[in-house]
């Protein structure tokens, strides 16, 4: 991780140990955002409510980067994270409650635990060279 760019941009590699702490730092974000919302009195859209917004959208942001270049490092393609959030989205379209989010949340933490446990590739590979060195 050399630049705070990489927090934002999802090319490239991402080790172990910088994924854990982006992940952790988007969850910070987010619990930020949460608590700000939580101490308005006001309606919908005071500047607190806003403010939150766009601290939610920094942490997603930053998430989805993590898990692109983390995916990176150990050899995958990074488009299957849109798959993660179809389950809440159909049971949603479908009215069956809490199934999708259960399946999502399950989905996210397989995703979750490979990258967190997986060993990059050694040496380069088709996503840039070994963060390494």
């Amino acid at each position: 991780m050399n630049t705070l760019r990489d927090f934002f941009v999802p090319t490239g590699r991402l080790r172990r140990r910088y994924f854990l702490i982006s992940i952790l730092a988007s969850h910070v974000l987010y619990l930020a955002a949460k608590t700000l919302v939580g101490r308005t009195t006001q309606t919908w859209p005071s500047a607190i409510s806003l403010v939150a917004a766009g601290i939610i959208l920094v942490a997603l942001v930053v998430h989805v980067s993590a898990f692109a270049n983390r995916l990176h490092d150990i050899g995958v393609p990074a488009w299957p994270l849109v798959l993660i959030p179809m389950p809440v989205l159909m049971a949603f379209a479908m009215g069956t409650g809490p199934a999708g989010l259960a399946l999502s949340a399950a989905a996210y933490i397989c995703v979750l635990i490979q990258c967190g446990l997986t060993g990059g590739v050694a040496g380069a590979n088709t996503y840039g060279p070994n963060p390494r060195g």
